[in-house]
Parts: structure tokens; C-alpha cells; sequence
């Protein structure tokens, strides 16, 4: 059965992320991270946006990619997953997300997380 057969199963996503030369953040903690990371689909029926990752999977490649109290911008923030794990690895975030469905959506999540974190 093709995947175009199961709506259910997302295709494959691929995300690469490289960062090198003398101002590229490398972390100095002593957590050996591995090449590639295992993390559990966003299913399609909890999903806010069509392309929604899981926020332990950015959240696992912002603290490799930029430093404890550090900014992440996304220019693209659809449902606010990245905001998430940016509060999960203590990094502070600016979001611009175009479509005002998306943005409210975001918008709402953010603010039901930060009810729950105090």
C-alpha cells in the first residue's frame, strides 16, 4: 500500500542542520548527541498545521545548535511548535507566521503554555 493510500502516515521528512566555522555554537556539556534522532510523529488528527513537527525533536536541535538563554527566530511559525521547545530548552523565540489562521492558532497554544508554566 503507498503512503498516498494512507493519509495517516506522513511522508517522510528530512531536516538538516549545519552549523560550522569560528562563530558556530557547538555545545561544551558533555551530552554525546547523535546523528540521527528518533522522536514520535506528530499524528494528523492532533495536528494544528500541515507540516507540524514534534517539539522534543526541535527542541533536541535547538539546545544542539544554539547556546542556553540564546534566540531562535522562525520566520515561518505556523501552530507555534517551535515556541514550545524553545520553552522546553530554556531559549528565548520570535515568531512571524503570514496566515492569520496559523498565527491565532499559535498564538492560543503559546498562551496555554505559558498559563501552565506559570
Amino acid at each position: 500500500m503507498s503512503r498516498r493510500a494512507r493519509p495517516d502516515l506522513a511522508p517522510p521528512t528530512r531536516l538538516i542542520i549545519a552549523a560550522r566555522g569560528k562563530n558556530a555554537y557547538h555545545p561544551t556539556d558533555g551530552i554525546l548527541r547523535a546523528d540521527v534522532l528518533r522522536c514520535k510523529a506528530t499524528r494528523p488528527a492532533s495536528r494544528v498545521h500541515p507540516v507540524e513537527k514534534p517539539a522534543d525533536m526541535l527542541a533536541a536541535l535547538i539546545e544542539a545548535i544554539s547556546p542556553p538563554g540564546g534566540i531562535i527566530v522562525d520566520p515561518f511559525m505556523g501552530s507555534g511548535t517551535t515556541r514550545e521547545a524553545c520553552a522546553l530548552s530554556g531559549r528565548r523565540f520570535i515568531g512571524v507566521e503570514f496566515a492569520p489562521r496559523y498565527f491565532d492558532r499559535a498564538c492560543d497554544r503559546i498562551s496555554a503554555a505559558q498559563a501552565t508554566q506559570g
